[in-house]
């Protein structure tokens, strides 16, 4: 499911999925009949807050099997991502974005015993964009 609201400078966008997945395993692969197909999570939810040139996500993904086994599970993860960008020239604005502001700790697979690999930690970037003015793309 998805969702936009519109008014004025503001914005606010939110989607949900809901997956319902199974194995349909036969011959060789009867063991995995009836598992959860590996890293596909039943809830997953963002939602976008924005207002003018500034943005806040938050992004939620449930708990997931990582092996087709269903023996290994990464646990559900909640991030908060930002980005703004600020008119500093006609033609050069200044931008920043950050990435799992909390840090939060997000799994993605399990390798060996006990060793759990993870997506990116906070990550910030800031930087100038160059944007061309109106009457320079019309040439």
């Amino acid at each position: 499911a998805d969702a936009s609201w519109i008014a004025g400078d503001w914005r606010l966008v939110a989607s949900y999925a809901l997956t319902d997945a199974s194995v349909r395993g036969r011959d060789a692969s009867a063991v995995l009949d009836g598992l959860t197909p590996a890293q596909t999570p039943r809830h997953q939810a963002s939602a976008t807050l924005g207002w003018r040139e500034l943005a806040v996500t938050a992004r939620y993904i449930g708990s997931q099997f990582e092996d087709d086994a269903n023996s290994r599970r990464l646990a559900a993860a909640f991030t908060l991502d930002a980005v703004a960008r600020v008119p500093l020239t006609g033609v050069i604005d200044l931008f920043a974005r950050a990435e799992n502001i909390a840090d939060a700790r997000v799994e993605t697979a399990i390798g060996g015993p006990g060793v759990i690999e993870r997506a990116s930690p906070r990550t910030l970037w800031i930087g100038l964009a160059y944007r061309p003015s109106r009457s320079n793309s019309a040439r």
